[in-house]
């Protein structure tokens, strides 16, 4: 039996949580022991602890292009995202998939012809959306998903 880290991951496993890359600092962290700094967003992979969605975002400015700002929930069952206007915070359009009949994110159900979401379900997540934006940390009031 092969390990890739003797006596915590065992190779070839698989763990169905949901992850980011700024779940990275704070595994290598708690792997190593070491006391983070500062607060950090991420948390570490090495417990049990299990999220019901992430935050994702990008708003990165170039100077020279065009690129939109956009903010986004994914949980397991379903993805919503709002595209901003360069004031980051004017919504010009919103997407909004249910992963388990379409986990492709071909068919927007916000988009014109399309199956409308269940009723209220775009409210919830969009609330929980506007308040992941300004999270800091992982415990307390105002913690990160």
């Amino acid at each position: 039996d092969r390990h890739r880290w003797p006596g915590h991951v065992a190779a070839g496993g698989v763990d169905p949580r949901l992850a980011a890359n700024i779940d990275v600092a704070p595994t290598i962290l708690e792997a190593a022991g070491v006391e983070a700094q500062h607060v950090l967003d991420g948390r570490p992979l090495l417990g049990a602890v299990p999220r019901d969605h992430l935050l994702l975002e990008s708003f990165f400015h170039h100077p020279q292009k065009d690129i939109t700002k956009w903010a986004s929930y994914l949980s397991s069952l379903i993805q919503y995202t709002e595209y901003y206007a360069d004031d980051e915070i004017t919504r010009v359009f919103r997407e909004y998939y249910e992963l388990g009949p379409d986990p492709w994110q071909l068919k927007n159900s916000l988009g014109p012809g399309q199956q409308p979401p269940p009723p209220g379900s775009v409210a919830v997540v969009k609330a929980q959306l506007d308040q992941d934006r300004s999270c800091r940390g992982i415990s307390g009031p105002g913690a990160c998903p």
